[in-house]
């Protein structure tokens, strides 16, 4: 792989004694295995905290830095190993319909992040910038608003023009559960075969209206 300009890279637990020093440890555990990896001679990157199928809001993406925490005691010629981090989503819960939705605009925050000096920490000017790009991403044919009312038709047998406005801002308002709280709560393990027709399929991740109040 190297003579074709490939570079292996593996999660933390490869991180074993005598792995090859061109390995690249992807960490999934934290800046602390991150850090132990730098320590040892080793590239690293930072999966955690950039799980996007985790539904976390973009600000509290936007506050993991994988020089933080154990990575910030790192010396000079260490911290020049960590290479920066990756964005990732399980996709048990995905659709067609609502995937770029679960991948936009949140990913953007991300990518700032990791494309930003440390300081520029601040969530509302971030989010200013992340409205401006929601647009863009529509613009440009990304479905970064879910189904909503493919969802709430499907959801009801009739209803009033009224009914369906109230239903509309019911799911302006709500998220779906974050974490790994879906799952545990499953009545039975996702497939592919299983349809994503619910609410908790049309809601946004994030609610702007509910950001904004």
């Amino acid at each position: 792989m190297t003579k074709h300009g490939k570079a292996v890279v593996g999660w933390d637990e490869v991180l074993v004694p005598g792995v090859p020093k061109d390995i690249v440890i992807q960490s999934w555990r934290g800046q602390a295995s991150l850090a132990q990896a730098a320590k040892q001679g080793y590239r690293g990157i930072l999966s955690n905290g950039y799980y996007l199928d985790l539904g976390w809001s973009a600000a509290r993406h936007y506050a993991v830095d994988p020089m933080s925490g154990d990575a910030a005691n790192l010396s000079a010629e260490e911290k020049q190993r960590i290479l920066g981090g990756e964005s990732c989503m399980w996709a048990e819960y995905v659709s067609p319909e609502n995937v770029d939705s679960r991948i936009w605009p949140r990913n953007a925050a991300i990518a700032e992040r990791l494309w930003s000096p440390q300081e520029a920490r601040d969530p509302a000017s971030m989010y200013a910038r992340l409205d401006f790009v929601s647009v863009r991403l529509e613009w440009l044919g990304l479905t970064t608003e879910p189904l909503r009312a493919t969802c709430c038709s499907a959801s009801r047998v009739s209803a009033s023009a009224e009914e369906f406005a109230a239903l509309r801002t019911l799911t302006d308002v709500i998220e779906p559960v974050k974490d790994y709280t879906r799952e545990q709560m499953a009545l039975a393990v996702p497939t592919s075969g299983t349809p994503m027709n619910r609410a908790v399929d049309a809601v946004p991740l994030e609610s702007d209206a509910a950001r904004q109040f």
